[in-house]
């Protein structure tokens, strides 16, 4: 008797589903997107759709379970700020990959594909025709970021001159989370930022993470 039920279709699908991630991932690091260069990227890159196709897996023909997969989802709150729209297009493209995994490969596989052709095809477009974007501070530039989240409104922070993103987010009983994002291709000014007394003195701050780009 298999007690572990070894199933060599599923096996290769949560290979595929995690290439198909891996396979953005590169994509969009060649497309001089090096924000998605960081540990954390290329664990979410590769794990959301497996993930995804594991849930889909599990609930599939079976709406009593379904029903009580979303209650137990439901109580997992994600405060991690996204850093631009593209980010949460990302997300729900990889989640989706995860779904068209379970349901049919040719799916995942589509729209992985699909995708990289749209990345490609928009980063010579944009080589060639650079004048036609505005620049943002996502642009793939290797810079230095600081980010922070506190409880309170930090105005050091909101005055200096480096903060390129500023997020209020409403939680429970009119308590506020404040997340802030400073951005330098110079390293000393993240230090200096990270060194500032208000900062080290502030008890109100939840998370203060630094990213140096090398």
């Amino acid at each position: 008797m298999n007690i572990f039920n070894v199933n060599i279709d599923m096996i290769a699908s949560f290979f595929f589903a995690g290439l198909c991630g891996l396979l953005l991932k590169i994509c969009l690091s060649y497309s001089d997107q090096k924000w998605v260069n960081t540990y954390h990227y290329t664990l979410t890159f590769i794990l959301l759709p497996v993930i995804t196709l594991t849930i889909t897996r599990i609930i599939s023909n079976n709406i009593a379970l379904a029903l009580g997969m979303v209650g137990a989802l439901s109580i997992v709150r994600f405060r991690n700020p996204v850093k631009n729209p593209f980010e949460l297009v990302l997300y729900f493209l990889l989640i989706t990959i995860g779904i068209g995994m379970a349901i049919r490969s040719i799916y995942g596989f589509g729209l992985t594909f699909f995708s990289i052709f749209v990345i490609i095809c928009t980063s010579l477009f944009k080589k060639k025709y650079n004048s036609l974007f505005s620049l943002s501070f996502s642009e793939g530039r290797p810079q230095h970021q600081v980010e922070i989240t506190s409880y309170t409104k930090i105005k050091e922070i909101e005055e200096n001159k480096f903060l390129i993103q500023k997020i209020v987010n409403k939680l429970e009983n009119d308590n506020y989370e404040y997340f802030y994002r400073l951005s330098s291709v110079n390293k000393d000014d993240i230090e200096n930022i990270k060194n500032e007394n208000f900062l080290k003195d502030n008890k109100n701050i939840t998370n203060l993470t630094i990213n140096y780009f090398y």
